[in-house]
């Protein structure tokens, strides 16, 4: 059976050993998007792109969070990175990283979806996008 200060201890060490455990790991970050692909009307160069913005747990309060861009930003033409720093008080970082490629409408293009790019000529690793 425990005493009082056993079990007063027993609460100081568990106490201890969970604030340890929230403070020496990095945050884990969940929603992050799939690299996203989206196209421009003829004549335009720029379009509007939305997503729903990831996010972390295991985060203090004082976390920062930083990106380079954000929902229903505009993206040009090409590909763009995006990337989602998630940074708490005691310095450990996650990140989340996806890209944004803008294509123009109107022509067959062949979609490359392992390297998230296009290709030149016919591969099968493309999918032809009648655009």
């Amino acid at each position: 059976m425990f005493n009082r200060v056993q079990t007063d201890e027993v609460l100081l060490f568990y106490s201890s050993f969970k604030n340890l455990l929230a403070n020496e790991t990095s945050p884990r970050v969940l929603n992050c998007p799939s690299n996203i692909l989206s196209v421009v009307e003829s004549g335009e160069d720029f379009t509007v792109v939305t997503w729903i913005e990831p996010y972390a747990i295991n985060m203090s309060p004082a976390a920062k969070i930083s990106s380079t861009h954000k929902p229903k930003d505009t993206f040009p033409i090409g590909t763009t990175p995006v990337m989602y720093t998630f940074k708490d008080k005691d310095g450990f970082e996650e990140f989340c990283n996806f890209t944004v490629t803008v294509i123009k409408n109107g022509k067959m293009q062949c979609y490359n979806l392992i390297d998230n790019s296009f290709a030149k000529s016919r591969h099968p690793s493309c999918f032809p996008l009648f655009l």
